[in-house]
């Protein structure tokens, strides 16, 4: 009794520190519920032994006990797939869309609940497995194939460690119980009178303690680490392994808006100098087109102290409907003079516009990054810069490629990373691509490092969610 109301405890003991560390996003809330439904079984199963070996009469503490058993049973035995299986499907958010996790998990319950309730639960549980045991096995092995296929489609090396660490912990587990407690059993019967547990292939009554070993086992393994890695916010060792978690160490005002200046002062500068150029010539024509951008650059900067100064310390999204590529052309404009005076090649590669809602200030500022950054790799003369949209299952994409300098594979966990950059420079300050992953995580999308090698350049790859797009404008 004491071994199984401890794996309970330890189930509960889990659930409850994700929920505290992380409560705030959807994906965590499905699995600390998962985790709590699995402590269910443990926790019946050492009442269930109390209850039933005592000897009679039996007595009000006892029928109550019973009564508990039985509700904890039927909990567990219909609820524990649905929770697994939709838990799986909130952490691969890159393989199942927002809207299509949310009517699955909706509809799973609309049929799982009056199903339920189609079995003798009270005075006494009766369950028949032939359709609970392999629909409870379809929903946790298919939970863990979900898992897997995240993993495995993951491009994102720091977001793709993480799922692989969540398929190890959670995915592994769900494959146990969905053997043990649903595929092996055939029968199941629990009464003051009667109790019986027929199975398909090892006797899950007979051996019922080693069945539980095992598990347990697994827990206590996948327990120790889960602390050891720092996964779903439990940490025995000062480190930040979690990405979101450092964003708010990013985000600082004072930290932003330097970042920003520097951007913009840099294309004040090329303006400077290319108005500069132009005075001595008759081209009055281009003079004014330069002139003309510095506003550009100006509004832009106004615009990002002003947000910074309503909510320093976060990213906070002003969301409007704005056309794709009329945002790109709005960035692309203010680039203008420093693709010519860095002599780069602009190719664009722009599929079908689309209406998308998201905020401009925000996603401007993460274009100017990413080109910026693209700009100051690629030698002058030389540089070829392409920017391309498409659609995709997912959403909508932008990716920028450049033919630089390139990122070596072993920085390719590390860009993201707050503070860290590969230029040997004072005025780089490292904030630039982490601001860019905390901007496109803030519009529930995402950044990655399509592909990389050094001397031949990088893409990068910014993800806007398919909910975004409000339509498809026509060419």
């Amino acid at each position: 009794m004491v071994f199984r109301l401890l794996i309970a405890l330890a189930c509960w003991f889990f659930a409850f520190f994700i929920l505290r560390k992380n409560g705030g996003n959807v994906s965590s809330r499905w699995l600390s519920f998962s985790i709590f439904m699995l402590g269910l079984e443990p926790f019946a199963a050492a009442f269930e032994r109390y209850v039933y070996d005592q000897p009679q009469p039996f007595n009000t503490i006892n029928g109550g006990i019973h009564t508990a058993v039985l509700a904890m049973t039927y909990v567990y035995v219909f609820y524990t797939p649905y929770a697994a299986f939709t838990a799986s499907m909130y952490m691969s958010d890159n393989l199942i869309p927002r809207r299509l996790r949310a009517f699955l998990a909706y509809g799973i319950a609309l049929v799982t609940t009056p199903l339920s309730l189609t079995f003798q639960t009270f005075p006494k549980v009766d369950y028949d497995f032939r359709w609970i045991g392999p629909l409870g096995t379809l929903f946790m092995w298919g939970g863990t194939v979900i898992l897997a296929i995240s993993y495995l489609k993951e491009k994102n090396l720091v977001l793709r460690k993480n799922r692989e660490r969540t398929l190890i912990v959670f995915g592994i587990s769900i494959l146990w119980m969905g053997f043990t407690e649903y595929l092996n059993v055939k029968r199941m019967v629990l009464g003051l009178d009667q109790r019986i547990h027929d199975s398909v292939l090892i006797d899950g009554f007979k051996y019922s303690d080693y069945i539980n070993m095992v598990g347990s086992s697994f827990i206590l393994f996948f327990l120790i680490y889960a602390i050891r890695t720092g996964m779903f916010g439990i940490k025995v060792q000062i480190e930040r392994q979690n990405l979101d978690n450092t964003m708010m160490a990013l985000t600082t005002g004072t930290a932003i808006l330097g970042h920003t200046i520097k951007n913009e002062m840099e294309k004040l500068e090329y303006l400077g100098g290319r108005i500069k150029a132009q005075m001595h010539s008759d081209n009055r024509e281009r003079l004014e087109e330069l002139v003309d951008s510095i506003p550009g650059v100006t509004d832009h900067l106004r615009q990002m102290i002003a947000r910074i100064q309503e909510r320093t310390g976060n990213i906070s999204l002003m969301e409007s409907k704005l056309s794709l590529n009329g945002i790109l052309a709005s960035v692309i404009s203010q680039f203008a003079s420093v693709l010519e005076s860095h002599r780069i090649q602009l190719i664009q590669e722009y599929g079908q516009d689309y209406t998308i809602i998201c905020d401009p200030t925000h996603l401007q500022e993460v274009l100017n990054n990413l080109i910026m950054n693209a700009v100051d790799a690629m030698e002058p003369g030389r540089g070829v810069l392409q920017i391309r949209t498409y659609r995709s299952r997912q959403g909508v994409s932008i990716e920028i490629e450049d033919n630089g300098k390139g990122i070596p594979k072993e920085h390719f966990t590390k860009v993201f990373e707050p503070f860290f950059s590969t230029k040997n420079n004072a005025s780089h300050y490292g904030l630039g691509l982490s601001y860019c992953y905390a901007v496109l995580r803030n519009h529930s999308g995402s950044l990655r490092i399509v592909q990389s090698e050094p001397k031949k350049g990088t893409t990068f790859a910014l993800m806007l969610p398919s909910y975004r797009i409000v339509r498809e404008e026509a060419v």
